[in-house]
């Protein structure tokens, strides 16, 4: 407690990240697979396709026609699978930090966002750290009330460096200041606060 109201350090800060791009998949596996699948870096790789229809360009035409489709069996492609395992060796090791850094702009973006409602309305809103969690149930009348939500509440200043690419939380210019958030309780229900100084 005492530690959190001398702090005037940031809370949290978190850069926009630079996505790296998929690996370039081999033109002579390009079909037999689905890059949109692949470029979103599932844990698992999506297999190959066992069959592929490609157009028959042995097929006699007249003029003016399309030549029918024919299929191509994996099986019979073996050279498929061995560069497709030889691609994914490249891909597991981006798909591992694609991922990570997908989390990290997840929680960017929702920073932006909440930065740009603020900036629209800071007349109004408090920006607030919650922090505990109370999961209770508490009996009104005829009827039981589930109270879940933070107990704990600090004012935060959300900052954003345009240049850095860096959305940050920082406790506020005054210093931090520590509230029990008790207000959904009732008043015989709520803490006694001769200790919370």
């Amino acid at each position: 407690w005492e530690h959190l109201e001398d702090s005037k350090q940031t809370i949290l800060s978190v850069s926009k990240q630079d996505l790296p791009p998929i690996p370039i998949l081999p033109a002579e596996i390009r079909d037999w697979v689905d890059e949109q699948n692949l470029a979103l870096a599932p844990v698992d790789a999506p297999p190959l396709n066992p069959k592929l229809l490609v157009p028959d360009e042995s097929f006699p035409l007249e003029d003016g026609e399309s030549p029918p489709d024919k299929e191509l069996f994996l099986e019979d492609h073996p050279e498929v699978s061995r560069l497709y395992d030889q691609y994914l060796v490249e891909w597991e090791i981006w798909a591992v930090e694609r991922r990570r850094k997908n989390k990290i702009q997840k929680i960017y973006t929702a920073l932006y966002r909440l930065l740009q409602v603020f900036n629209k309305q800071s007349e109004v809103l408090e920006l607030v750290l919650g922090f505990g969690f109370l999961d209770w149930k508490q009996s009104r009348e005829d009827r039981v009330v589930a109270i879940r939500r933070h107990a704990f509440a600090t004012p935060v200043t959300i900052l954003f460096d345009a240049d850095r690419g860096v959305i940050s939380l920082e406790h506020p210019s005054e210093g931090a200041r520590l509230d029990i958030e008790d207000d959904m309780l009732e008043n015989k229900h709520r803490p006694s606060r001769e200790h919370c100084d």
